[in-house]
């Protein structure tokens, strides 16, 4: 479990990782791990795959694992942070064929583009959460560098990109008017009205009496309204620049 979990290395302990397989496959036979042991080591079968071991091994039969695909889910975190990571310039971390083939069944080798299409099925299907999607998204000006422009990543990538521009991440995910196209005015703060600062108190709302607690203009406001703001109208919110309702590709954004 240590070597599957990355705390030892095969150079820390004495015998062969295969060999030592095979002895815990017949103490699993012989009924002396116990089932939070066995719970423990099936957690492993990913990490049991990677390393060479099939279905047919011992220790795959003695827990009754299937190590002949990876988990899909677990194929999907490990290829986008391997692409993810490819695009940030950081190349330290490779991806298997295994991995890729779990969703690009055609793939022949590990290449950028055949994670790439990986990718954009995951994406289709719905497996990636937006978190992470909004992650690439921010990515996609390193498209052109990795020749990925008109891939079929690019096509997943496009309802979520700005449907405006069509580069940029969404804006809608910092948007305030919650889909209904009405943001709030920021000339008058949402109130309609334009207030500008009290000329008897020059904004500060103190009486310049000492009579008076507050400035008898005002009532202490320190502002002064005088009609309707111009830039909204009087209205209170002016039309949202963030969101797109009727986006040509991809559904309203929010």
């Amino acid at each position: 479990a240590g070597i599957l979990n990355g705390a030892l290395n095969e150079s820390d302990v004495d015998g062969s990782f295969p060999g030592m397989c095979d002895t815990l496959a017949a103490a699993i036979n012989r009924d002396m791990i116990p089932a939070q042991g066995l719970d423990t080591l099936r957690g492993f079968a990913e990490e049991m795959r990677n390393r060479g071991l099939s279905s047919s091994s011992a220790i795959a039969m003695a827990l009754n694992l299937d190590l002949g695909k990876p988990n899909k889910k677990r194929a999907a975190q490990r290829i986008f942070t391997y692409f993810q990571g490819k695009l940030r310039g950081d190349a330290s971390q490779g991806v298997s064929i295994s991995d890729i083939v779990v969703w690009n069944e055609g793939a022949a080798e590990n290449s950028l583009s055949a994670a790439g299409q990986a990718l954009a099925k995951i994406i289709r299907d719905g497996v990636m959460p937006p978190g992470p999607i909004q992650e690439l998204c921010a990515l996609f000006h390193e498209f052109s560098t990795y020749d990925l422009l008109g891939s079929p990543l690019e096509s997943s990538l496009i309802p979520w990109l700005c449907p405006r521009c069509k580069f940029n991440p969404c804006e809608v995910f910092r948007c305030e008017c919650k889909g209904n196209g009405k943001a709030p005015c920021a000339s008058c703060d949402g109130s309609g009205k334009f207030k500008p600062d009290c000329r008897g108190c020059n904004g500060t709302g103190q009486a310049t009496n000492p009579r008076h607690r507050h400035c008898p203009i005002c009532g202490g406001r320190g502002t002064k309204t005088v009609g309707d703001c111009r830039d909204c109208q009087g209205l209170g919110w002016v039309q949202c620049v963030r969101c797109e309702t009727q986006p040509e590709i991809g559904a309203p954004r929010p």
